[in-house]
């Protein structure tokens, strides 16, 4: 799909969506393939007002604020009501930063999730990597907006400081290390976090709070982040 087009119904000369290219393709073979990609998608600044975005957030942006982004899924029927399932997604935006995010998960159950159950499905691994170019600025912009009292860069100090009264309450040094990775990708805007778990062998969803806590090496859980440059 090409040139895709929105307007307001009541302002037809102003523009509140639009897309270059989109593609979509489905391939139902052994494995069932999705991928969806999308160049040049813009969200004007209208349609975030009128959803209630505060005008001083509203102040850092562009008149259109660009998106491009990807996603592909991979689904893989086992026995019986079972699947495998690999996600990957990427979308990046120029004035807010990115995000990177890939999940597998083997022996998801199609009758256990709906009842609402992890049954017997397994974590395989998760990646998730941001990128703040101005998202964090307009986030606590939003929320100072939205306080009234408070300044972006006292809340920004406050969530620093609720992380780390937070990290002294974890367990294990496995977990203060996300803590102390969450905290420096707070304190300064502009930087860059990473959060993986990687284990040797898929552990079962409703093992993971425990191997946490308990057995943190087991989900090869690791978190790092790197200043503006």
């Amino acid at each position: 799909v090409r040139g895709i087009e929105v307007f307001d119904i009541k302002n037809e000369g102003r523009q509140l969506f639009s897309m270059g290219d989109a593609m979509f393709n489905y391939d139902a073979g052994d494995v069932h393939k999705a991928d969806f990609s999308y160049s040049g998608m813009n969200i004007s600044q209208k349609t975030l007002e009128d959803d209630g975005f505060p005008a001083e957030a509203l102040a850092l942006l562009p008149d259109m604020l660009p998106f491009d982004g990807e996603a592909h899924l991979r689904v893989t029927p086992k026995d019986g009501n079972a699947y495998d399932v690999e996600y990957k997604t990427a979308s990046q935006s120029a004035p807010l930063g990115s995000l990177d995010l890939s999940v597998g998960i083997t022996d998801l159950n199609s009758a256990a999730l709906m009842m609402g159950m992890p049954g017997p499905a397994a974590l395989k691994n998760f990646d998730l990597a941001l990128s703040d170019k101005g998202a964090s600025e307009i986030l606590f912009t939003a929320l100072a907006a939205e306080e009234g009292e408070k300044t972006p860069a006292l809340l920004r100090a406050e969530a620093f400081a609720q992380v780390l009264i937070e990290r002294e309450t974890l367990p294990n040094d496995t977990l203060k290390n996300v803590a102390d990775a969450m905290a420096a990708f707070i304190k300064e805007p502009g930087g860059n976090l990473r959060v993986s778990v990687a284990p040797d062998e898929p552990v079962k969803f409703m093992e993971i709070k425990s191997a946490a806590v308990m057995e943190p090496e087991k989900l090869g859980l690791t978190a790092t982040a790197t200043p503006a440059r």
